[in-house]
């Protein structure tokens, strides 16, 4: 075998010693396929990671490849050494077809299948080998006759990957090939650029129809008014999948995507006196076709979209209605609703998940099921407004209210598009090499907690950039429409905005919406409608779980105190998190929890603390951004406590044990330095211990030997050793969670986490 060793991996091997011969023969004892590969690409990194990848793309589709227990054909090695051939995230399931190898030389040898996901060495290499596979199949593109080989096998699974892989989302529709009523042969297919630079000069819309039987949808009476204006229409057969896809892109570089059974037809040449006079002509007919179709239409009237063709049906583009449910039809409309506070729970509940399930396969339902008020919530969060003020039974039969939606609608779309070019006129003013940057504060640094640590970042960025930054920061504005105005006004003046405080999502997204030239940076957030917004956060509940474990040896009492903001899924994370760390070294300890409904407010935060002791409370925790807390600790005796998003050691010289700090500096330096080099593009970041975004302060006021235990559980969990949700554990109510040696995923059980697990006494907050 070519792979038992390090001697004789092939893998391993220069790329000037082997031959296509030698590729060729190991892919066969791989993928045990009798035929050569239609192509493989040979890499080897070194750097920041080293590592070796080989991929082959097969000539044939493998059987299972539309099974959902497909086999992955991507085999993983650590250092020579065989780990698993059984883990589909290697690479992105749109990509599942990839037969090869990985090898790293950074991993540990022990690295289970649950650490993978997590960890930022095996990220970096997934990240790198889809490039590396996406940029050999645009090799493959420059070979029409072998690419149409290509499509014939791995088109669809391409665009899966359109809405799967979001960072990569441009380079695949580059790849994807569509028929076209330009080609008379099925066999042929165009590509979105090709379809681009066909079309007439006047043109700015790519026009496509989605069906089940592709000679049905080639003489579709929708088409006539098309072909007479000769406008190409793209002929899309694979119904399953090509009518959740193609809505979804939107935009192709610049460029609306647009479905010819609802937009405007091609304009014809037709007075308005013929109009009428046809109108007239035809008014008893439509009438009895009014009265034969009854509600199953909306309106029946005279057209002249037709030439050849009696009658077509199509669809209402302004139908708020037919709007709202392409919303709920959206591929990732569950990962959005359960990232979300406000509609988590919503998806636990079965009776909701299939309502939604219903509206998906037919949008008529809508109406019917609009009268469960937890839908309204749902499409305010899926559309990034807030609904809470309309009446939620009024939204499925009220006609005049959806009509005022509408024309609403219509009128901010055309203030904005206004607004759009206006921009667009200002950014051809010459501009200087300076990155003009904004920051919005929740309070003010002086907190010397969360927003003391962004404005560190923002410090950060100028002490290394220097003159070729601006930097201007807006303290003390509130999470309601000041926000909204203090955005704007950075907008005009700024090139990158970054809003520190989860309650700017919704302002943020509406000004990036006005500003499209603008970049946009939102902490905590998890909605990014538009290509010119990042989100980002930090896995804090690492940090909880490291001062979890020291509470639990620290407290005399066995009770820990815990002054909660408020009841969103990261501060139930930090609270869980905490507690079981402690438990886990602790048998014995509770946890009290107060909810001061406050981000920050010093009296509050006292009166919370002050509480908690009276409790029995020997050691404080807190997810508030005062220091008050860390006050009243150092003035009682006995007491310990933890500082928040920076060291407050100053205000708790002997009772601070450590604190959780927030690091932003390193991320809003690359995010700027982006910016200035072109490089900027939209991302969601999710970082922790292991990228250094969570970091703490020094280990203080307790023996030494137990500093050092937690230094060494702080290096544990940045290697991916430790995760701090590994079960078994079970949810407050004793059902299980999670199983004997399970790990939480991120999405939906961290991100949506809305419930406490087993052993707190207390009750989880409504």
């Amino acid at each position: 075998m070519l792979f038992r060793s390090e001697a004789t991996a092939l893998w391993t091997q220069s790329k000037s010693k082997l031959k296509a011969e030698d590729y060729n023969d190991f892919y066969k004892t791989i993928s045990h396929d009798s035929e050569d590969p239609m192509a493989y690409v040979h890499t080897r990194a070194e750097g920041v990671n080293n590592y070796t990848t080989l991929f082959y793309i097969p000539k044939t589709a493998p059987m299972d490849m539309y099974r959902v227990d497909f086999q992955t054909g991507v085999k993983l090695y650590v250092k020579r050494v065989f780990i698993t051939d059984d883990e589909k995230e290697l690479l992105p399931t749109y990509l599942r077809f990839v037969r090869g190898v990985i090898d790293s030389d950074d991993l540990p040898l022990n690295v289970s299948r649950e650490l993978l996901q997590e960890n930022k060495v095996m990220a970096n290499i997934k990240q790198a080998s889809i490039k590396k596979v996406l940029s050999e199949i645009k090799k493959l593109a420059k070979d029409e006759e072998k690419y149409s080989e290509f499509t014939a096998q791995y088109n669809r699974p391409l665009k899966e990957g359109v809405y799967q892989d979001h960072m990569n989302k441009d380079a695949i529709l580059e790849l994807v090939r569509y028929k076209s009523t330009n080609d008379t042969e099925s066999a042929k297919m165009t590509s979105l650029n090709d379809y681009k630079e066909r079309a007439d000069t006047e043109q700015k819309a790519i026009f496509y129809i989605v069906g089940d039987d592709e000679r049905v949808l080639r003489n579709s009476p929708l088409l006539e008014s098309y072909k007479k204006n000769n406008i190409e229409v793209l002929i899309l057969d694979d119904k399953e999948i090509d009518e959740v896809i193609t809505p979804a892109i939107g935009q192709y570089k610049d460029w609306d995507m647009k479905d010819v059974t609802s937009c405007e037809a091609p304009k014809t040449e037709q007075t308005e006196e013929e109009a009428k006079k046809v109108e007239e002509e035809f008014k008893s007919i439509v009438e009895k076709i009014t009265g034969v179709l009854g509600d199953a239409v909306k309106e029946v009237k005279t057209t002249n979209r037709l030439s050849d063709s009696p009658s077509c049906v199509v669809k209402d583009a302004n139908d708020p209605m037919a709007q709202m449910a392409n919303i709920f039809g959206a591929p990732d409309v569950m990962e959005k609703l359960g990232a979300n506070p406000k509609t988590a729970p919503f998806i636990m509940q079965p009776d909701f998940v299939a309502k939604l399930a219903q509206i998906r396969q037919n949008p008529s339902l809508l109406g019917q099921h609009f009268q469960d008020p937890r839908m309204m919530a749902a499409l305010g969060v899926l559309m990034g407004i807030d609904m809470t003020a309309m009446d939620p039974n009024a939204a499925g039969g009220d006609e005049e209210m959806q009509r005022d939606f509408e024309a609403e609608r219509r009128e901010r779309q055309k203030k904005e598009e206004a607004e759009r070019k206006q921009k667009e006129e200002e950014a051809k003013v010459a501009m200087t090499d300076k990155v003009k940057v904004g920051f919005v504060y929740l309070t003010n640094p002086g907190d010397h907690g969360w927003t003391f640590a962004h404005d560190q970042g923002a410090k950060y960025v100028k002490e290394h950039m220097g003159d070729d930054v601006v930097i201007t920061t807006v303290e003390s504005v509130a999470e309601n429409s000041d926000s909204e105005r203090t955005i704007t006004s950075l907008a005009r003046k700024n090139d990158i905005i970054f809003t520190t405080s989860f309650g700017y999502m919704n302002p943020t997204i509406k000004v990036a919406a006005r500003y499209p030239d603008v970049k946009f940076e939102h902490a905590t957030g998890y909605l990014r409608p538009t290509d010119n917004i990042s989100t980002y956060s930090a896995r804090f509940y690492e940090g909880r779980h490291i001062i979890g474990k020291l509470a639990g040896k620290m407290t005399k009492s066995n009770v820990i105190g815990y002054i909660a903001s408020f009841p969103i899924p990261e501060v139930i994370r930090g609270i869980n998190s905490a507690y079981l760390a402690a438990k886990s070294v602790n048998p014995d300890i509770q946890i009290k929890i107060v909810w001061v409904y406050t981000w920050y407010d010093p009296g509050k935060e006292a009166d919370a603390a002050n509480a908690l002791i009276a409790q029995g409370a020997d050691i404080i925790m807190q997810h508030t951004d005062s220091t008050a807390a860390m006050t009243v600790a150092e003035e009682t005796e006995g007491v310990y406590a933890f500082g928040q998003a920076s060291d407050m050691g100053a205000w708790g010289p002997t009772s601070q044990l450590t604190g959780i700090i927030d690091d932003w500096g390193p991320y809003y330096l690359a995010r700027v330095q982006a910016v200035k080099d072109g490089t900027w593009t939209s991302t969601d970041t999710f970082d922790g211990i292991a990228e250094g975004m969570v970091e703490f302060a020094p280990m203080a006021n307790m023996p030494k030997d137990l500093a050092s235990w937690a230094e060494r559980t702080i290096n544990a969990i940045g290697n991916g050793y430790i995760h701090p949700f590994t079960g078994p554990i079970n949810k407050q109510d004793g059902s299980p969670w999670l199983a004997e040696g399970e790990t939480a995923p991120a999405y939906p059980d961290l991100l949506t986490m809305d419930f406490y697990v087993e052993g707190i006494d207390s009750q989880y907050p409504n």
